[in-house]
């Protein structure tokens, strides 16, 4: 999973750069829906030559401050133990499955994980 640099562009993605400029990691938003306090997070994604170094975790929580009180969800995959782990340290909390949401290349099906937290 890997991501366009020009989504930066649009003001809903937080990232973070390696020494020679390239980009390292990046969270964004995939929905804002300001008027019903809720936003949906996607696109979490760190280049797999920066992986293991918390940069994960430095984007995400750069955009959650950014954001104003909502209820903040995402999606992901039932599989993805490292990812879980930052979500649920990043306080948040199981809401929700999906069965068979995600497909692999080669066919193989994964449940999705929606998880939630709200924001002060």
């Amino acid at each position: 999973n890997w991501f366009d640099p020009r989504m930066l562009a649009t003001g809903h993605y937080a990232a973070v750069r390696g020494a020679d400029g390239s980009l390292a990691a990046i969270a964004g938003i995939h929905v804002a829906a300001e008027a019903r306090g809720i936003a949906v997070l996607g696109n979490i994604a760190t280049h797999p030559a920066h992986r293991g170094r918390g940069l994960a975790t430095r984007v995400t929580r750069a955009l959650v401050a950014r954001l104003g009180h909502c209820t903040l969800a995402l999606n992901v995959r039932a599989d993805n133990a490292p990812a879980r782990a930052l979500y649920a340290a990043a306080g948040f909390a199981e809401i929700a499955r999906r069965a068979a949401y995600y497909t692999a290349p080669d066919g193989t099906r994964t449940d999705a994980i929606v998880m939630a937290r709200d924001l002060p």
